[in-house]
């Protein structure tokens, strides 16, 4: 479940509406006021690029590539290197946790052109194609090799990659495995997943490559609760365990989940611009110029 919703405004500004209980609405609504149900401008932040939000925590990246954040940070996964907790009480043990309502720069990440959110952990995409990862690291998630939670960003080494998604429980991208940092593949790279898409596998500890996808042309990738998306090649494929409303948008006689990449025939040679995954729901867009083509 997501509590928020971030929105960049034409001028860079950034406005958020939803439930502000863990903060993530930002510092204009009251402590006490635990819902904004129309957009609200949240300050502390100017020329805004593209947001994107977890389960209870906001990112932002500006033009000049830095990255702000607010929220919940159980987890770290605010990037900020602390999970939030404190103890409430001066005579007893009472821990809990803290809401960083003020956006803050994350620091260790520079030139980020991406950023994507699961519903506890963070990946953001450098200029360089260095991927970095924090947060929660159930099940591996965040591809370095164990389960520990990462209270800052912390880069993927020996990867390369040109996008990036987050789901429930893992972090895909699309690049390449690289043994000099310093030389740039050639290629579009593979899928790399990290993590765990289905429960009835082992979990990715480290990015491995999803060869059912092998040598298709990646143009768009999205995650959703349980299931993945990608445009390919004039086709979409999409995948995932336990969907069971349709989201996979393999129609009313076809399978409701597959444990495998699927091609959804309907969109057989459509033009798709950009793809999207909520929990239980999937939209295919047209390019933004494809009114003008009529």
């Amino acid at each position: 479940m997501l509590w928020c919703a971030p929105v960049v405004g034409r001028q860079g500004e950034v406005y958020a509406a939803g439930c502000n209980k863990f903060g993530t609405v930002g510092p204009s609504v009251k402590k006490k006021q635990e819902t904004a149900p129309k957009p609200i401008l949240v300050p502390g932040i100017t020329g805004a690029v593209r947001a994107a939000c977890g389960a209870d925590f906001s990112m932002v990246v500006t033009k000049s590539g830095a990255l702000y954040s607010f929220g919940w940070s159980e987890f770290g996964q605010l990037g900020h290197g602390t999970d939030g907790q404190f103890n409430q009480s001066a005579s007893s043990v009472k821990m809990t946790f803290e809401a960083e309502r003020s956006p803050e720069r994350v620091q260790g990440v520079t030139n980020v052109v991406q950023v994507a959110c699961g519903p506890h952990h963070s990946c953001a995409l450098q200029a360089d194609g260095t991927a970095l990862t924090w947060g929660s690291g159930g099940y591996g998630r965040l591809g370095h090799n164990d389960q520990a939670d990462q209270w800052r960003p912390k880069a993927l080494p020996n990867f390369l990659f040109r996008s990036v998604a987050c789901g429930n429980a893992w972090t895909c991208g699309v690049g390449w495995r690289v043994y000099n940092m310093e030389q740039r593949p050639t290629g579009g790279g593979m899928l790399h997943m990290m993590g765990r898409l289905n429960p009835n596998k082992d979990s990715a500890m480290y990015p491995k490559p999803e060869y059912d996808v092998q040598g298709w042309e990646i143009q768009h990738m999205a995650c959703g609760n349980t299931h993945i998306v990608l445009a390919a090649d004039g086709s979409t494929i999409a995948w995932g365990s336990g969907t069971g409303f349709g989201e996979l948008g393999l129609g009313s006689s076809g399978a409701k989940s597959s444990a495998k990449p699927k091609k959804v025939d309907d969109l057989e040679g459509a033009n798709v611009g950009a793809v999207a995954a909520g929990s239980a729901q999937t939209l295919w867009l047209p390019p933004a110029d494809a009114g003008a083509r009529g």
